[in-house]
């Protein structure tokens, strides 16, 4: 509806992006514990708090860049609009509804709540879309593509975005083990932030977090 997207499209953080942002470099600080010998997929949760930082979360990808799915929180109505605004941004081809398709590097997936697809691997080995009922929840979805990752040998690295639905912080928590290499963006700088809030408060999981600047790094590294 008009109402939604004027909601969405209106939110954003609460504090200038440019005050919290370090001198752009590729040291691996803060990463040196990745092996980037392994085959790796990032999980991005994000929501209607987050879509500004899709232009410099992005721009630096390349065809050699791990696979990368999104799971955007956002209203059915705006799904397009969003679609176009991270194509806008991203040098690497992005697919909104990617079913069919392998997962492969220099591409990023939307996985939309409830858009009925699975991650699951073929006769041949490869990683891919597949329609499927069982999906009950979109915020359940990163846990799933965590652990189906994790069953055929490529590691997940999770990245929560400040905006990101407080749900999907508590399936985050709910399967704690699936995220080794959980990564949450200082909550305060989004009024959003409730996923990250969670992630970043409980001392069960694993999770780093950092300010934005530093996980745009971690995506020019990887």
């Amino acid at each position: 509806t008009i109402l939604e997207k004027i909601l969405f499209w209106s939110k954003g953080p609460q504090t200038d992006i440019k005050t919290q942002e370090s001198p752009a470099t590729d040291s691996r600080e803060n990463f040196d514990h990745i092996d980037l010998e392994k085959r790796h997929c990032i999980l991005v949760a994000m929501g209607s708090g987050s879509y500004d930082r899709v232009p410099k979360l992005f721009n630096t990808l390349n065809s050699k860049s791990p696979p990368i799915v999104i799971f955007p929180n956002v209203p059915r109505s705006c799904k397009d609009g969003f679609v176009r605004y991270l194509e806008k941004f991203s040098p690497i081809p992005v697919h909104a509804y990617p079913e069919d398709k392998e997962l492969a590097n220099g591409n990023i997936y939307c996985a939309f709540p409830r858009n009925g697809l699975t991650l699951g691997s073929n006769d041949k080995g490869s990683i891919g879309f597949y329609p499927t009922d069982n999906m009950s929840s979109g915020n359940e979805q990163i846990t799933f593509y965590a652990r189906k990752l994790s069953t055929v040998g490529v590691e997940p690295i999770t990245i929560v975005l400040s905006g990101a639905h407080l749900q999907t912080g508590e399936q985050v928590l709910n399967s704690v083990p699936l995220f080794k290499e959980l990564f949450v963006e200082t909550p305060a700088t989004c009024i959003d932030g409730k996923a990250a809030s969670l992630l970043a408060g409980d001392p069960t999981t694993s999770a780093k977090v950092h300010d934005f600047s530093t996980l745009a790094r971690l995506m020019r590294l990887l």
